[in-house]
C-alpha cells in the first residue's frame, strides 16, 4: 500500500516538474488524473 502511494506521489511530482519545464505537457495532466481515478 505504501509502495503504490509512493508511486502516485512520485508520478504526480514528475508530472508537475515536466509541466513546469514545458508548457506543452499540460495537456497530458488531465489524462493522468483520469487514469489515477
Amino acid at each position: 500500500m505504501e509502495q503504490s502511494r509512493h508511486a502516485v506521489i512520485t508520478g504526480f511530482l514528475r508530472a508537475v516538474l515536466v509541466e513546469s519545464l514545458s508548457p506543452g505537457t499540460s495537456l497530458s495532466l488531465p489524462q493522468l488524473q483520469r487514469h489515477h481515478q
